[in-house]
């Protein structure tokens, strides 16, 4: 059940604790003393590093980071301090040390107590000599002095000053790597070197600064300022690093989780806490979802932070940014909120080990959004956004993202396009189908613990799936992670003899192909069989290529026999099972039509399906087919009539000319609508009504029936299109 949330702003007559380690003192007397015998090393130097372009890649392992900075002024975009980083040697004889860091001023650096002659650095990356060669498994630390404007990516995230706030978001789109820790502190920025980290955050006293982790105290100093120390045990990447500053308050409470108590600090602007608190009632469900599908939650707190960022939100470790606008007083951006959240599990407790690996977080984190509604609101409503979700893949992924591409392996431009976050989902959703529920998520949560607070590649998560699960996954990853496009799975006929009390049963299914040329293999597809009384049967049609043939003998005769009626699969179709036992109109947006029951005497089962591909057999002369068609099927136990609306979208396409052609015509005389029972007869042009509704054109068939339709359109002898 939802907790109850209070308001706790920190007081400025906190206890009065100032913090000077003696380490610190006597870098800070040399330093002092340096500043006039050394010159500070700018952002606009040049280094000349021969092929080392980033700090990865060495024989080292960052353990630690140690943040102290100062923000003077949220409306000023300059930091200042240092960063202690703790480091273990992997190799013998270790001499230099690079580190990422972006346009900074780097006034010192040290090694151990001894600072640092001779480092160079060019804007991007510091090298660091060594004083001496570093043995194999040993620990030495160094810290850099630094200041100036932190960076921002061109594209998506960086170190911002905004509306009085101060704040990073940990991923830039536009630069390579996309991890963006290097964007306000020195590190070895990418997704495998993970840290704990500890924070000193140096702020104005009415402001607050909170970080990724728990707040272990605040300490008021002597003049206008005040210090924030936070801490985060658990490793992470640095782009899961964050600092927030602004005039917070905290929205505290505490959740109930399967294994403790979970704190809750929600942090927004004081304006926004009454309604922060309408938004987030949904959390407590969310977490309990989570913690059912995934496991336990790891982490010390569940933390988010409000930042006037222009749209979306970032998923730091407990403190996860989000949008102010997202915050409006009521649920409208729960499912922002759990993806967010869902990154604690797949994405944060396990990490992608690269940017071509995207799709283990990003895909993962979509679909627990669907995974969420099915533990709240029930199978239908995640039926819903699955095909939602799906429809919007086949539809718009490739022209998003400039063509079809498998999950894995995507090109660095769109490391966070439609194919990883919306096709990943997809995939997941198709995996989850292939090895059925039990099994899946048993093999989820072993998979989460084993790796946790580590970095895995696609074929690590695929090998720990097919062991665990003791299934051979590796034509499942092949057809499905693997490769682009989508396969399209049909039933083109079936064929029944009566054997006594049984009814040998065989259906013809195939395999066509949407951007890509290779069959899956290794297919398990549910066929749900169907009487006229609606009696109904499933078994499992089991193949590889393009076609098979199989039998099984069924109690009853069927008149109709569908796919993946649970719609398990995510193959270039979009269909769904409806139930209509009263006269009316019924919306299909995701089969791009619309069915109105005129008159009925009993129940029908209805199945319409979008199947997204060219039709066969269509060919007229001077007519092209467009890039999908409609199979419309129903099985009822009386009489009905119904009329059908087809919906061709500004997306369907014929040629690039098509719509706006379309609708400036003003009678039918350039498209053809053809039909045909099923695959085994031809198409014949039947007569219809069209007209243009908003982005849409509507064509209408006089009479609806069972079967196959599709639109045809006329070319012009020169090849174009009337």
């Amino acid at each position: 059940m939802p907790e109850s949330l209070f308001i706790k702003s920190y007081s400025l007559s906190a206890l009065l604790t100032i913090v000077l380690h003696t380490v610190f003192l006597s870098r800070l007397w040399i330093l002092l003393f340096s500043f006039a015998c050394f010159p500070s090393i700018s952002g606009t130097s040049y280094l000349q590093t021969g092929s080392q372009n980033s700090a990865s890649g060495q024989d080292i392992d960052v353990i630690h980071y140690l943040l102290h900075l100062k923000i003077p002024d949220v409306y000023d975009p300059y930091i200042q301090g240092h960063t202690d980083i703790q480091i273990i040697a992997t190799r013998e004889n270790l001499t230099r040390v690079y580190l990422d860091l972006l346009s900074m001023q780097v006034d010192s650096v040290w090694f151990n107590e001894e600072i640092v002659e001779g480092f160079t650095y060019n804007g991007q990356l510091l090298f660091i000599p060594l004083p001496y060669s570093v043995e194999k498994n040993t620990s030495f630390m160094v810290t850099v002095f630094y200041r100036g404007k932190p960076a921002i990516d061109p594209r998506w995230g960086g170190f911002y000053f905004k509306e009085g706030t101060a704040y990073n978001m940990g991923v830039g789109m536009g630069s390579t790597p996309p991890t963006f820790g290097r964007a306000w502190f020195p590190c070895v920025d990418n997704f495998t070197d993970r840290a704990s980290y500890e924070y000193f955050i140096e702020v104005e006293d009415q402001l607050t600064a909170v970080c990724s982790g728990e707040l272990l105290e605040v300490i008021d100093h002597p003049g206008p300022d005040r210090t924030f120390h936070w801490k985060l045990d658990e490793p992470v990447p640095t782009y899961l690093s964050s600092v927030a500053v602004s005039d917070y308050v905290a929205l505290e409470s505490v959740i109930s989780g399967t294994e403790r108590e979970i704190p809750v600090s929600i942090y927004v602007k004081p304006t926004d806490s009454l309604k922060a608190i309408k938004s987030f009632k949904s959390l407590p469900l969310i977490m309990e979802a989570f913690e059912h599908y995934f496991g336990p939650y790891s982490w010390p707190r569940i933390g988010y932070v409000s930042v006037p960022f222009s749209g979306g939100a970032m998923e730091h470790a407990c403190n996860i940014a989000l949008s102010a606008s997202t915050i409006t007083g009521d649920d409208k951006y729960r499912l922002l909120y759990a993806h967010e959240l869902a990154h604690s599990w797949v994405g944060n407790q396990v990490t992608c080990a690269t940017a071509e690996d995207m799709w283990l977080n990003e895909g993962w984190a979509t679909y627990a959004e669907a995974l969420f509604l099915e533990y709240a609101m029930g199978r239908k409503a995640f039926k819903d956004y699955v095909r939602g979700n799906h429809y919007r893949v086949l539809q718009q992924a490739h022209l998003r993202d400039e063509g079809y591409y498998p999950v894995y392996g995507i090109p660095e431009e769109i490391t966070y396009g439609t194919t990883v976050y919306d096709k990943g989902a997809d995939m997941v959703h198709t995996l989850r189908g292939f090895m059925g529920d039990g099994l899946f998520f048993r093999t989820l949560r072993e998979y989460l613990r084993q790796y946790a607070f580590q970095s895995v590649t696609t074929r690590e998560m695929e090998r720990f799936f097919s062991e665990y699960s003791r299934t051979d996954l590796m034509p499942f990853f092949n057809a499905w992670i693997y490769t682009e496009g989508f396969p399209v799975f049909t039933i083109d006929s079936m064929h029944i003899i009566h054997e006594g009390s049984r009814y040998r049963t065989g259906i013809y299914v195939g395999q066509r192909l949407r951007g890509r040329k290779l069959f899956t293999l290794d297919n398990r597809i549910e066929v749900l069989f169907v009487d006229r009384y609606m009696n109904r049967i499933k078994r499992t049609v089991k193949f590889a290529g393009n076609k098979t043939y199989q039998e099984f003998k069924l109690p009853f005769s069927p008149v109709a026999a569908w796919l993946d009626p649970e719609e398990k699969i995510s193959d270039a179709v979009t269909d769904q099972l409806i139930m209509i036992r009263d006269r009316g109109r019924y919306e299909l947006p995701e089969e791009n039509m619309v069915v109105e029951v005129l008159d009925m005497t009993d129940s029908l089962l209805l199945r319409p399906s979008l199947i997204w591909i060219e039709p066969e057999g269509t060919e007229m002369e001077g007519y092209i087919a467009g890039d999908r068609y409609w199979d419309v099927q129903w099985v009822s136990t009386g009489n009905c009539v119904m009329k059908g609306s087809f919906f061709i979208d500004q997306y369907f396409s014929f040629g690039e000319t098509f719509f706006g052609q379309m609708k400036k015509s003003p009678g039918t005389e350039s498209i053809s609508l053809l039909y045909r029972k099923d695959a085994g007869e031809a198409w014949t042009s039947i007569s219809f009504e069209k007209k243009a509704m908003g982005h849409s054109l509507v064509v209408m068939p006089r009479e609806l029936k069972p079967g196959h339709y599709a639109v045809t359109v006329r070319q012009e002898k020169t090849g174009g299109i009337k």
